[in-house]
């Protein structure tokens, strides 16, 4: 018989499939204001196995100047914290980090993340 933790992990990965397979039949985001931290924890999880992280000019030249690879940053956002989001732009911002690294994201579509910035800390 499967322990409690074991059922709660299937249930989860039950759930992000359930979110990955009704993302994938969506366009856009609509604005729906900000997301809670564990909202966007489970979409970016989706994502990183499912959907697709791209990476803005601006953050290739930060990682650049601090010597990260994108395997950091998608690192970070499969183990980071992820903090309360900012509004910039017009645009949600989500930070997410570690001890040593920050990395800030968009969600453009519930299919992709958009890694705005990152910096060793």
């Amino acid at each position: 018989m499967p322990s409690a933790r074991a059922k709660r992990l299937a249930c989860r990965r039950i759930d992000i499939q359930a979110i990955c397979d009704i993302i994938s039949h969506m366009a856009e985001v609509p604005d729906l204001g900000p997301l809670s931290p564990g909202d966007v924890r489970a979409i970016v999880l989706g994502v990183l196995q499912y959907g697709q992280v791209s990476f803005s000019r601006h953050a290739r030249e930060e990682m650049e100047n601090d010597d990260l690879h994108t395997t950091d940053c998608v690192n970070v956002l499969r183990g980071g914290v992820y903090e309360p989001p900012e509004l910039i732009g017009g645009t949600w911002r989500y930070r997410v980090s570690t001890q040593r690294i920050c990395v800030v994201i968009a969600i453009p579509a519930q299919d992709r993340v958009r890694v705005v910035t990152a910096w060793r800390i």
